[in-house]
Order: structure tokens, then C-alpha cells, then sequence
């Protein structure tokens, strides 16, 4: 990582990558609301108060303000109708906000230091050493680095992944093919030191593009 870390003084800006995680939950989370909500009971919830005694109502027919009177033991209906009044105040709100982080996210994406360096002809790159560099650009180099696994010998099974790379079993295969297919950066039988344990060499050495952090 020395040779990355030389070029790279600042990581991604985490804030994009936060709110667009953010998003994504924002999105499903009103998807499954919504669907909630087709299936909810017909009507709203009329709380009122008599005497200190609170008192439910289910409105059907906009033109009845007051309603059908709920009994008090039939609870699972109020919990119905406050659930989907809940639910609809807040997939507004929701909608309204994972807009506004949309719109944010494309503003603040146009501004982030490794959109010029990306933005640049490939020619002007070779002279300019960036503030921090693109994702593809970073796993470049990380990729690049030289280092010795653990050797094969002779009479061990020879497994190769779709990349040619050779591992030693056919579990090992489905994993590589699998962060290979997704675009994951890894290094096979990276030698790492560990504290009181020497040199190890894990299977697989990630990765992760968003904050470029290394995990085993």
C-alpha cells in the first residue's frame, strides 16, 4: 500500500457515499410502505376525550366527521388505523427527502476532487499526481503491487478462476468469480503480519472501494 498511499492525500468524500447508502434504505424502506399501505384497512383513526376517558372512532365516509365508535377491546383496529396514518405521513416525508438527497448528491458529485483528475485527458494525467485518485484508478495500483503467496507444490490440485488465477480448491473458485464478477479488488494469499501470529496468508485480501479500507 506504500506505493497507493504515496500518490493518494485524501479519500473519497464520504459524504456522498453515506447519504447514497442512506438513499438506498430511504428507497426500500418506501417501496415496502407503500405496499403496506395498498393493503391497509379502508378509513382513518378519530381519537377523542370524554371525561378523561379517550374514546376511538373509524371514519369510512368523508362526509361523517365523527365515525363508527371503536370498543375499547378492539385494540388491533386502532393500532390499524394509527399504523396507517403513521405510515402515510412518513412515506411523504421520505419521498421528499430522498429527493433532496438525490439533488444534493449531484451537485456535491461534480465537485469532489477525483471528478477532475477523472475528468482530465489521458495525456495531461501522466504529469498531474491528484489530490486523491478514482476508485478504478486506486485499485489499479493497489492491484499492482508484487508479493509472494504461500507456493504451490508439486502434486497439489491445480483450480483456476475464470481469471486464470489459480486457487486450491473449487470453493475458492465460486468466491474469486464471485468478487471478480463484481468488480472487488483482492489479493490472493497476501502475506499479512499479524501480532503474535507471524506471517499469515489469508485466502483473500478485499478491497472495499468506498473508503478503501483492507479486510481479510
Amino acid at each position: 500500500m506504500k506505493k497507493t498511499m504515496e500518490i493518494e492525500q485524501l479519500p473519497p468524500c464520504p459524504s456522498i457515499i453515506e447519504l447514497e447508502n442512506y438513499r438506498n434504505k430511504l428507497k426500500k424502506l418506501i417501496g415496502y410502505k407503500k405496499i403496506a399501505l395498498s393493503k391497509a384497512v379502508e378509513g382513518r383513526l378519530r381519537i377523542s376525550s370524554a371525561h378523561g376517558v379517550r374514546q376511538f372512532y373509524h371514519v369510512i365516509d368523508k362526509r361523517q366527521l365523527m365515525g363508527k365508535y371503536i370498543p375499547a377491546e378492539n385494540t388491533k383496529l386502532v393500532r390499524q388505523l394509527a399504523q396507517k396514518s403513521y405510515d402515510k405521513r412518513l412515506v411523504s416525508k421520505m419521498v421528499q427527502l430522498e429527493k433532496s438527497i438525490r439533488k444534493f448528491c449531484v451537485e456535491v458529485s461534480r465537485l469532489v476532487p477525483e471528478c477532475i483528475f477523472e475528468n482530465l485527458k489521458e495525456d495531461r494525467k501522466l504529469y498531474v499526481q491528484p489530490a486523491v485518485l478514482p476508485d478504478k484508478e486506486f485499485a489499479k495500483i493497489w492491484l499492482s503491487e508484487e508479493y509472494h503467496g504461500k507456493p504451490f507444490w508439486d502434486g497439489d490440485k491445480s483450480y483456476f478462476t475464470a481469471g486464470g488465477l489459480r486457487v486450491r480448491s473449487k470453493s475458492e473458485i465460486l468466491i474469486a468469480n464471485t468478487l471478480e464478477r463484481y468488480a472487488i479488488p483482492f489479493r490472493y494469499e497476501y502475506p499479512v503480519e499479524l501480532r503474535y501470529l507471524g506471517t499469515v496468508h489469508p485466502d483473500f485480501y478485499v478491497l472495499r472501494l468506498s473508503d478503501r479500507k483492507e479486510f481479510c
